[in-house]
């Protein structure tokens, strides 16, 4: 409920602005206001309507990650008056670019992320799945039973390794064990030729 020009209160501007009490407080004790925030007789602060404009502002500079500091100093060049504009433009470049910098970083995850979904999408249409991103490499899978394989003792032993390191996000005790169990030297590596 707005009273008239000069006469916010502080309740009126925390719902104008989405800022709680606590948040307003502090930016009068920080100096982030563009003059001080004058008082009722009774001791209560009495806002106007500019200071909600300026804290609407405020409320886009600190979103799009402006940090506090200079935030303070964009309200100390303002609150001082005319003859910084130039100052004041630099501070808001630097910001634009920082805030660019963002949206260019954020689309490139986004285009990433998009990818997934339609591959997803397709595969889950497709009834095709099944596996994608499976948490054991597609080797590991493949051999997924070195009992049925004609394979050596050492080639068992590596296939054992190569398992207990597809389960080492599932149960990193587990993991370290089966490194134990399979660090052995396992002697000169025979090229093909020789066999």
């Amino acid at each position: 409920m707005v009273r008239k020009i000069g006469h916010l209160s502080i309740g009126d501007v925390a719902k104008a602005t989405g800022l709680g009490v606590h948040a307003l407080r502090f930016f009068e004790r920080e100096e982030l206001f563009l003059r001080p925030i004058p008082r009722t007789a009774g001791g209560q602060r009495a806002y106007d309507p500019a200071d909600v404009e300026w804290l609407l502002l405020c409320n886009r500079l600190r979103e799009s990650g402006m940090p506090i500091a200079t935030l303070k100093r964009f309200a100390q060049l303002v609150r001082s008056g005319p003859g910084n504009e130039p100052e004041r433009l630099a501070l808001l470049e630097e910001h634009e670019r920082a805030v660019r910098e963002k949206i260019a970083d954020l689309t490139a995850s986004l285009d990433i992320i998009h990818d997934k979904v339609v591959t997803y999408r397709r595969h889950v249409e497709e009834g095709t799945a099944a596996g994608l991103w499976s948490p054991q490499p597609p080797m590991v899978e493949a051999l997924s039973d070195a009992a049925e394989l004609d394979v050596d003792a050492t080639s068992q032993e590596v296939i054992a390794g190569w398992r207990a390191s597809a389960r080492i996000k599932a149960d990193p005790a587990q993991y370290a064990e089966a490194r134990k169990a399979t660090s052995g030297d396992f002697g000169p590596v025979q090229s093909s030729a020789g066999r």
